[in-house]
């Protein structure tokens, strides 16, 4: 949980998951003095709950949990937690004592906060998952405030890596313990409606990293207007925004990250770019000037997957006639993609661009 939360509010997770098999731990965690101590939470109670599995109801668990498959979630300031705990076992900065690196498949954060930056907040190669609330006034997203993007910690994942923006919702939503939703714009939603998005996916997630069920990779991939759970609410203010993104055990091959070869001309695999839109810019993924409001000096408005530590990088660029076209050179060595199924791709609108 977060800065303020309680444990006991993520029941509409936990019943969840148990009544498909999962075995769920909520502890309390000790976020005030910062993320740190959040992530020291998350690493020790993972190693007392294996360790005390011959007490914990007297035994009732025992041969019913599996320490080498377990996933951590967490939200807000306990988001940023569990990323910072993957860190530190990266960094062999904490040695647990009943699992080990491998035995985290999957992290999965909820509108988490980016004290550490890229060093610390860093899931590295886990598989990552990350929830974003559209409508959060807390972790707001907002330009002028670092702490507060929560997409900061997905691009710095380097496998397998998703995400799930659910437009309406707030901070408070993705919890059941009410007060207030800390939630601002139109077309809000309430708990319920989050809460039945959230356990359909929280399921695909688990079932698809945990057994490898491919179908419940549709789930991470499909548009949510065409696929999703049949138990998530229907109301016409649902929108949900997917990003996902192989890793590179899948075989990948990759035509431009914009990671090196800086000049817009080229790619990073080495191929020409042409092209005939205008005010093309390519780098950092990282608003200049602290607001979202359309200026033509600050070719990235509007754009938060990064902070200035962080390298994730990209391209942007107009246009106004009809046929203007963005074209990469797939270099000629590489010409035969027989052996691939399909291309993925990354694109967004410009926040509050004229042409938007």
């Amino acid at each position: 949980h977060g800065n303020g939360h309680d444990y006991r509010w993520y029941d509409h997770i936990g019943r969840h998951m148990a009544s498909y098999g999962y075995v769920v731990m909520s502890h309390q965690n000790n976020t005030g003095p910062g993320i740190a101590t959040a992530s020291t939470t998350t690493l020790g109670h993972t190693d007392a709950f294996l360790d005390q599995l011959d007490t914990i109801e007297g035994g009732v668990l025992n041969g019913h949990v599996d320490s080498s498959r377990i996933i951590w979630i967490g939200h807000s300031r306990g988001g940023e937690g569990v990323a910072y705990a993957y860190d530190r076992l990266v960094d062999g900065t904490y040695a647990p004592t009943n699992y080990s690196i491998d035995s985290i498949q999957l992290v999965s954060s909820i509108a988490p906060t980016d004290f550490l930056g890229p060093s610390s907040a860093n899931p590295h190669g886990v598989p990552y998952h990350l929830w974003t609330g559209g409508a959060d006034s807390d972790v707001n997203g907002c330009a002028n405030c670092n702490i507060c993007q929560t997409f900061h910690l997905h691009d710095r994942a380097t496998e397998y890596r998703q995400s799930i923006s659910l437009h309406g919702a707030g901070h408070g939503h993705f919890h059941n313990g009410g007060g207030n939703p800390w939630a601002d714009g139109p077309c809000l939603l309430t708990a319920p409606i989050v809460h039945s998005i959230m356990r359909g996916y929280f399921l695909s997630l688990c079932e698809h990293y945990i057994y490898g069920n491919i179908p419940a990779k549709d789930y991470l991939t499909r548009q949510y207007e065409s696929f999703h759970a049949i138990s998530a609410s229907k109301t016409s203010c649902v929108v949900v925004d997917m990003m996902y993104r192989e890793g590179s055990a899948a075989g990948n091959y990759m035509l431009d990250d914009y990671q090196t070869n800086a000049s817009p001309a080229v790619s990073s695999s080495g191929g020409a770019v042409t092209y005939t839109v205008g005010n093309i810019s390519e780098g950092r993924f990282d608003d200049a000037n602290s607001d979202f409001t359309h200026n033509p000096s600050d070719a990235m408005n509007g754009v938060t997957l990064g902070m200035a530590s962080d390298s994730t990088r990209g391209t942007v660029f107009d246009w106004t006639a009809t046929g203007a076209y963005y074209e990469l050179e797939v270099p000629a060595g590489d010409r035969d993609l027989g052996g691939y199924e399909r291309f993925s791709f990354r694109a967004a609108q410009a926040t509050r661009h004229p042409n938007t």
